[in-house]
């Protein structure tokens, strides 16, 4: 039997087809992505420019790597292993994942140029300097905002 750990896809599949999967590259044409196997460790999926969204993501993800998914708009939850988020120049992202994990190591946003709200959580992760966030200064941190969401 043959097991298959990475893939590339460029074509839409029914997530069955995924089971076992740790890393899946997309290709720059995919438009959507079908549900996620909870055995993704990395997903990357940069230069994506017509994905919109991404599905809940799997609790073993550990990498997202977004970094130039230029129609992407909203993060979704990022799991409690997550440690490394590459979204930078993802230019139509407003808003980041409410849940920011304790995990997280680094968070690359410079270049999201609407990215108007990180979540008050962000905020223990800075002061504690546990988190690399690398951005541009150009969003707010905003604590009204967070009763909102």
């Amino acid at each position: 039997m043959i097991t298959i750990n990475h893939i590339i896809m460029c074509i839409i599949c029914d997530g069955e087809s995924l089971e076992g999967l740790k890393t899946l590259y997309l290709c720059k044409n995919v438009i959507t992505i079908p549900e996620l196997p909870q055995s993704l460790i990395t997903l990357n999926c940069s230069n994506c420019h017509l994905l919109q969204s991404l599905p809940k993501l799997p609790d073993s993800l550990i990498t997202l790597n977004c970094k130039d998914c230029t129609s992407l708009v909203i993060m979704p939850d990022l799991q409690s292993q997550c440690e490394n988020v590459d979204c930078e120049n993802c230019t139509s992202l407003i808003q980041l994942s409410l849940k920011i994990p304790s995990t997280l190591k680094r968070l690359n946003c410079a270049g999201c140029i609407n990215l108007m709200f990180v979540p008050v959580t962000a905020h223990k992760f800075i002061s504690n300097s546990q988190l690399e966030i690398i951005t541009h200064n150009f969003f707010q941190w905003n604590n009204k905002r967070q009763n909102v969401y």
